[in-house]
Protein backbone atom coordinates (compact mmCIF):
# COMPACT_ATOMS: atom_id res chain seq x y z
CA UNK A 1 0.00 0.00 0.00
CA UNK A 2 1.47 3.35 -0.76
CA UNK A 3 0.92 5.60 2.00
CA UNK A 4 1.04 9.36 1.26
CA UNK A 5 1.53 12.23 3.75
CA UNK A 6 -0.92 15.50 2.75
CA UNK A 7 0.98 19.00 4.75
CA UNK A 8 -0.11 22.37 4.31
CA UNK A 9 3.59 22.43 2.35
CA UNK A 10 2.93 19.86 0.73
CA UNK A 11 0.58 21.79 -2.00
CA UNK A 12 -0.70 19.71 -4.82
CA UNK A 13 0.87 16.04 -4.75
CA UNK A 14 0.26 13.43 -7.54
CA UNK A 15 0.74 9.35 -7.81
CA UNK A 16 0.93 6.93 -9.70
CA UNK A 17 -1.10 3.58 -8.46
CA UNK A 18 -2.36 0.61 -10.52
CA UNK A 19 -5.26 -1.18 -10.89
CA UNK A 20 -5.79 -3.06 -7.07
CA UNK A 21 -3.54 -1.08 -5.43
CA UNK A 22 -4.36 0.71 -2.44
CA UNK A 23 -3.39 3.78 -0.86
CA UNK A 24 -3.55 5.82 2.85
CA UNK A 25 -3.63 9.72 2.94
CA UNK A 26 -3.08 11.25 6.08
CA UNK A 27 -4.12 14.44 7.43
CA UNK A 28 -3.37 16.09 10.90
CA UNK A 29 -6.79 16.92 12.16
CA UNK A 30 -8.44 18.00 15.25
CA UNK A 31 -12.26 16.99 15.91
CA UNK A 32 -12.56 18.53 19.03
CA UNK A 33 -12.81 21.80 17.06
CA UNK A 34 -15.30 20.55 14.96
CA UNK A 35 -13.15 20.68 11.85
CA UNK A 36 -13.14 16.95 9.46
CA UNK A 37 -11.37 16.33 6.67
CA UNK A 38 -13.78 15.36 4.04
CA UNK A 39 -12.61 13.63 0.15
CA UNK A 40 -14.40 13.63 -2.79
CA UNK A 41 -14.28 13.52 -7.04
CA UNK A 42 -12.31 9.87 -6.70
CA UNK A 43 -15.39 8.70 -8.98
CA UNK A 44 -15.55 5.15 -9.46
CA UNK A 45 -11.63 5.16 -10.46
CA UNK A 46 -10.01 5.70 -6.75
CA UNK A 47 -12.98 3.95 -4.63
CA UNK A 48 -12.91 4.93 -0.67
CA UNK A 49 -12.33 2.10 1.34
CA UNK A 50 -12.73 3.63 4.86
CA UNK A 51 -11.93 6.81 7.09
CA UNK A 52 -10.43 6.67 10.29
CA UNK A 53 -8.95 8.62 13.16
CA UNK A 54 -5.64 7.98 14.81
CA UNK A 55 -5.62 9.66 18.13
CA UNK A 56 -1.95 10.78 18.96
CA UNK A 57 0.53 8.57 20.91
CA UNK A 58 -0.01 10.41 23.96
CA UNK A 59 -3.80 10.77 25.09
CA UNK A 60 -3.07 13.32 28.10
CA UNK A 61 -3.27 16.45 26.23
CA UNK A 62 -7.26 17.51 25.93
CA UNK A 63 -8.05 18.64 23.02
CA UNK A 64 -4.71 17.34 21.11
CA UNK A 65 -5.29 16.82 17.43
CA UNK A 66 -4.32 13.61 15.34
CA UNK A 67 -4.61 12.26 12.07
CA UNK A 68 -7.44 11.49 9.71
CA UNK A 69 -6.60 8.22 7.42
CA UNK A 70 -8.39 8.22 4.00
CA UNK A 71 -7.83 4.13 2.77
CA UNK A 72 -8.85 4.13 -0.80
CA UNK A 73 -8.08 1.35 -3.72
CA UNK A 74 -7.57 2.06 -7.75
CA UNK A 75 -10.86 0.59 -9.31
CA UNK A 76 -10.32 1.80 -12.51
CA UNK A 77 -7.38 2.65 -15.35
CA UNK A 78 -7.67 6.58 -15.77
CA UNK A 79 -6.86 10.16 -14.12
CA UNK A 80 -8.33 11.45 -11.48
CA UNK A 81 -8.04 14.42 -8.95
CA UNK A 82 -9.07 14.14 -5.15
CA UNK A 83 -10.24 16.78 -3.41
CA UNK A 84 -9.37 17.58 0.43
CA UNK A 85 -11.54 19.43 2.40
CA UNK A 86 -11.28 20.34 6.29
CA UNK A 87 -13.94 22.41 7.16
CA UNK A 88 -16.84 22.43 9.82
CA UNK A 89 -20.22 20.35 8.23
CA UNK A 90 -22.58 23.23 9.76
CA UNK A 91 -20.38 26.11 8.31
CA UNK A 92 -20.81 27.90 5.12
CA UNK A 93 -18.66 29.57 3.24
CA UNK A 94 -14.65 28.93 2.12
CA UNK A 95 -13.14 25.97 3.77
CA UNK A 96 -10.26 26.11 6.50
CA UNK A 97 -7.90 24.55 3.98
CA UNK A 98 -7.90 22.50 0.64
CA UNK A 99 -5.72 19.64 -0.70
CA UNK A 100 -5.34 18.11 -3.72
CA UNK A 101 -4.00 14.91 -4.95
CA UNK A 102 -3.99 13.93 -8.43
CA UNK A 103 -4.03 10.32 -8.93
CA UNK A 104 -2.84 8.41 -12.21
CA UNK A 105 -4.49 4.78 -12.41
CA UNK A 106 -2.76 2.31 -14.68
CA UNK A 107 -3.76 -1.23 -15.87
CA UNK A 108 -2.22 -3.41 -14.50
CA UNK A 109 -0.86 -4.52 -18.05
CA UNK A 110 0.83 -1.60 -18.72
CA UNK A 111 2.67 -1.56 -15.78
CA UNK A 112 6.33 -1.54 -17.02
CA UNK A 113 6.21 -0.31 -20.26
Amino acid sequence: MADVTVTPSAGVREIVLAVGETIAVRLAENPTTGYRWTIAGGGDRLVEIDSTFEPPPSRDKAGAGGTRVFRLRAAHAGRVTLALTYARPWETGPAASQRELHVEIQDARSEGR
